[in-house]
C-alpha cells in the first residue's frame, strides 16, 4: 500500500530555531553547546560553520554550514563514536519550483495520523 503524510507546520519539530533568510546568526550562535568556526563555501553559498555538542549526547557533535542568503543549513555532519552522518544539500536550484513537483503520484492514498501518537504510527506502519 502507497502512503503519504502532510505535516502542517514540520519547524515545530524539526532541530534549531534557524533564523530567517539573510537573517543573524549572532543569538544562535551564542546558544550553549555551539561554537561558531568560521565560513566556507557548500554548493557556491557562504555558509556560517557551527559546532555543536549536544549536553544530552555528549559522546557526539554536529558541524552545521549554515547559509544565511537561504536561511538554511547546506549540510551537517553528526559524528559520534557509534559512526557519524552526513546530510548535504545538492544541485540547489533558486526559483519558484513548478506546481507538478508537489502533485500526489496516483495510487497513493493520505495516511491521517493525530499529532502527538508516535506509537500508534510505528504499529501502523509495522502492518505494512
Amino acid at each position: 500500500q502507497r502512503t503519504y503524510m502532510e505535516i502542517e507546520d514540520p519547524e515545530e519539530e524539526m532541530g534549531p530555531d534557524f533564523p530567517e533568510m539573510g537573517g543573524d546568526l549572532s543569538d544562535f550562535a551564542d546558544e550553549p553547546g555551539m561554537t561558531r568556526i568560521g565560513t566556507e563555501k557548500v554548493q557556491g553559498f557562504v555558509c556560517e560553520k557551527l559546532e555543536i555538542v549536544d549536553s544530552e549526547m555528549p559522546d557526539g557533535k554536529s558541524t552545521i554550514w549554515f547559509s544565511r542568503e537561504l536561511g538554511f543549513p547546506l549540510k551537517t555532519v553528526y559524528e559520534s563514536s557509534e559512526g557519524s552522518m552526513i546530510m548535504e544539500c545538492r544541485n540547489i536550484s533558486l526559483g519558484k519550483p513548478e506546481a507538478s513537483l508537489f502533485q500526489i503520484p496516483q495510487g497513493f492514498q493520505r495516511l491521517d495520523i493525530p499529532m502527538g501518537m508516535p506509537s500508534e504510527l510505528m504499529e501502523m506502519l509495522e502492518q505494512d
